[in-house]
């Protein structure tokens, strides 16, 4: 555990060491923790200056973590209808994109999630929604549906995945400004 001194404030860093090739820095909601993860064989040295380099992002980083946490209402948990309705709205995007992009993924799964609005595992072809998205407009849905989908053509968030996306939903930045209000 390190400790960094941004301006007045004094933040405690977890350090983990993997078998990776970058520095990394993660700020984990609720409480804006810092998590750095480092190759094995990155220095102390190495680590510092990465994050003296990145400590007016942690800073902000961490006030928006932050910021959000504690602007989060929490929902009320979901009825059975209203499950089944959410349900039925993937069923439809499904049905009606996967022909489009030529794509069939195994199973939708509703699920509430903290950090993320899907997630699509490549190898099972499996995909997750969170069930947030019923407090949203069906175009968001649609949204995370597409994108998720995309994944099962595209692995990463690089210029191809992006324009897959793009392709079926041109106006796909709007709703994403959406899903951040």
């Amino acid at each position: 555990m390190w400790s960094l001194f941004l301006r007045r404030d004094k933040i405690k860093i977890q350090i983990e060491r993997r078998r990776i090739r970058n520095i990394n820095i993660y700020i984990r909601p609720p409480k804006g923790e810092v998590l750095v993860t480092a190759p094995l064989g990155a220095s102390d040295e190495e680590i510092e200056a990465v994050l003296k380099e990145k400590q007016d992002w942690i800073r902000k980083s961490r006030e928006k973590v932050i910021a959000r946490s504690q602007k989060t209402i929490e929902e009320p948990a979901l009825s059975k209808e209203e499950l089944q309705k959410l349900a039925q709205k993937v069923e439809v995007y499904a049905d009606k994109w996967e022909p489009v992009l030529g794509v069939k993924a195994i199973s939708f799964t509703l699920r509430r999630m903290k950090t993320r609005w899907g997630s699509c595992s490549i190898s099972s072809k499996r995909i997750r929604i969170n069930t947030k998205l019923a407090y949203y407009p069906d175009r968001c849905l649609e949204y995370v549906v597409v994108h998720e989908l995309c994944h099962l053509l595209e692995a990463g968030h690089n210029k191809k995945f992006w324009g897959q996306v793009e392709k079926a939903l041109p106006d796909y930045k709007e709703t994403i400004k959406l899903l951040k209000e």
